[in-house]
């Protein structure tokens, strides 16, 4: 069977692995590595003393010492764990999983520390946002169920998104199925993106940490100077769940990175325990290549190499005064540093998906109501029949301040601020409510004052309406006719023929062809 690549499309998922195994040349079992099944032989090599030819394990070759052999073997990540295990039973003491490409690592870095737009105003491209959120969680998850599977003790931020991914994945499912088509599509809408940046401002304000209290104030404040329309605040929660899902995906990044940084630093405890005990021009020359990399001044990396190389002052002494001189910092200030920014993050993801949950529980049409301006416009209602309706209706009558909005030149808030103004003026006393000029025939009047033109469709709608008796009744007369007729043609087609039969057959039948009409 040949290596199966990963269903995802991120560089970090679909970049191949590289095992390393250093071992003594004076192993000759080991200078034999097992045939793995469904790998190519192509993909393993084995550098001795005496090699100096180039390969795909080229990077890590130098860090062999003398008499050392390395045995390299290039891998899917999905060949990952059945690899390793295949060494284990063979015997390699000392077996890593990299990234192949040394860089690729410190261009993340690099990428996810670019600073986005605030107060970006154009079009928000959902199906792309989307896809890039589903494409990091689905890297980072990667990365750390083979960190685990290798026996790599989790970071509490890990645990959380290794228990919780199923949150994610339905939360992710929930977002596409929930905004509007013409948002999924990347059509534009009067959603502006501005209203995003509301969202994710209050998710980072917050700590990531939501409630109907810091939402409804976010809101408020926000309407203070931008009104929101009636769509954008009904979007509201979802963009409030795309936002918290942005600010996971970072976080399972991170974790992702520094849980490959933790076996850098595995590989870099053992090449300079090794060169320790060769001597300290040896560890000196090893202190040399590690500096080089492009890793090496990382946090991350630093506080893990530290721990590792814990009982061993041999290489530890020299490790730290090679960090203080390159840091001008102490390492137990490195390993503080990095101790306090995992249990932020820890915090953090706990409070994002705690707050996905909280998202899940809120009664947002009680939030919607409280915040919405067209809203507190309408419960000016005259007649105060407004105020007593069911949401039900107080819904019917604001998606027709919106879409008399939307069929004119004013905003919501102005229609229905003309509704009211129109109830208020209203001679018939029947008439004094706003619920006549939204969901009664006021609402022909409501749309001449303000310059609203109706679709085609609403047209059409409305004429239907005004003359639904006379259509209701014509459509069951026309069909039971048309069964019937049907019904007299079958029965000559059957070799009835005498015109008297066929009539009374015909008035037989007629009745009970009416019912399905009705």
């Amino acid at each position: 069977m040949s290596p199966r690549p990963h269903k995802t499309s991120t560089s970090s998922s679909n970049s191949t692995r590289l095992i390393l195994c250093f071992f003594s040349a004076g192993d000759l079992k080991l200078q034999q590595p097992p045939r793995f099944a469904g790998l190519p032989a192509s993909v393993a090599c084995l550098v001795g003393p005496d090699d100096r030819s180039k390969s795909f394990a080229g990077h890590y070759a130098a860090l062999r010492l003398e008499n050392e052999c390395l045995l390299a073997i290039q891998v899917q990540p999905n060949d990952v764990l059945p690899t390793v295990e295949a060494l284990r039973a063979a015997g390699y003491p000392s077996i890593f999983v990299l990234r192949d490409k040394p860089t690729e690592l410190a261009a993340e870095d690099l990428a996810a520390t670019d600073p986005e737009p605030v107060g970006d105003t154009r079009r928000i491209r959902w199906p792309q946002r989307l896809r890039s959120i589903e494409e990091a969680f689905d890297a980072a998850y990667v990365e750390l169920m083979e960190a685990t599977a290798l026996g790599h003790a989790p970071t509490s931020a890990a645990a959380w998104f290794l228990d919780n991914m199923y949150m994610i994945r339905t939360t992710v499912a929930q977002v596409k199925q929930d905004l509007p088509r013409k948002q999924r599509r990347g059509t534009p809408t009067g959603v502006r993106s501005q209203v995003y940046q509301v969202a994710r401002s209050l998710v980072l304000q917050s700590g990531l940490t939501l409630n109907e209290v810091n939402i409804r104030e976010a809101l408020r404040e926000y309407q203070t100077a931008y009104p929101l329309a009636i769509e954008e605040l009904w979007l509201f929660p979802i963009l409030l769940r795309l936002a918290l899902l942005e600010q996971l995906a970072k976080l399972a990044g991170s974790t992702s990175r520094g849980q490959q940084y933790r076996e850098l630093a595995f590989l870099w405890a053992d090449r300079l325990t090794s060169a320790a005990r060769g001597g300290p021009e040896v560890l000196e020359s090893m202190l040399l290549k590690m500096g080089s990399e492009p890793h090496a001044l990382e946090a991350s990396f630093l506080a893990s190499l530290t721990e590792q190389l814990q009982g061993d002052e041999h290489a530890l002494a020299p490790v730290q005064a090679w960090m203080e001189t390159r840091l001008q910092q102490s390492p137990l200030a490195i390993v503080r540093g990095e101790h306090g920014r995992e249990a932020a993050d820890s915090v953090a993801t706990a409070q994002a998906f705690g707050s996905l949950r909280t998202l899940g529980r809120l009664d947002f049409n009680r939030i919607f109501e409280a915040v919405n301006l067209i809203d507190a416009e309408l419960q000016r209602d005259p007649a105060i029949i407004y105020q007593r309706s069911d949401f039900a209706t107080r819904d019917q009558c604001r998606r027709e301040v919106e879409r008399i909005a939307r069929r004119s030149g004013i905003t919501e808030q102005e229609v229905a601020r003309l509704a009211v103004g129109l109830a208020a003026e209203a001679p018939d006393p029947t008439q004094r409510h706003v619920t006549y000029f939204l969901l009664a025939e006021g609402v022909l009047e409501l749309e001449r004052r303000a310059g609203a033109h109706p679709s085609a469709r609403t047209r059409l709608t409305r004429a239907i309406r005004r003359h639904a008796t006379p259509l209701y009744l014509g459509s069951i007369v026309g069909l039971t006719l048309a069964f019937t007729g049907i019904t007299i043609a079958l029965a000559q087609t059957l070799g009835v023929s005498q015109q008297r039969a066929l009539e009374i057959f015909g008035l037989l039948a007629l009745f009970p062809l009416s019912e399905p009409c009705i």
